[in-house]
């Protein structure tokens, strides 16, 4: 975001409060696909409910992202992620 806000001549605090919708809510914006600090990407989570439903382990999946089983089981039951179909 640093270089966002440099090449604009903001502060990255203006920028955040932009993607976060505080501040410029009248102009349309379109949330980005990826997540700022996501360790998934949108083709993993979907990966991973495609598995889970077909019986795979959570453990496994979690093993196997590098992330927790809690995070596998946000996904799978849709707490986490709720944006990607």
């Amino acid at each position: 975001m640093g270089q966002l806000a440099e090449q604009y001549g903001v502060r990255v605090p203006t920028i955040e409060s932009i993607i976060h919708g505080r501040n410029w809510k009248h102009l349309p914006f379109v949330k980005p696909t990826k997540r700022l600090n996501a360790k998934l990407t949108q083709e993993q989570v979907i990966a991973i409910r495609v598995r889970r439903a077909a019986g795979e382990r959570v453990a496994v999946l979690a093993w196997e992202y590098g992330v927790s089983r809690r995070t596998v089981r946000l996904i799978v039951h849709r707490h986490t992620w709720k944006h990607v179909a």
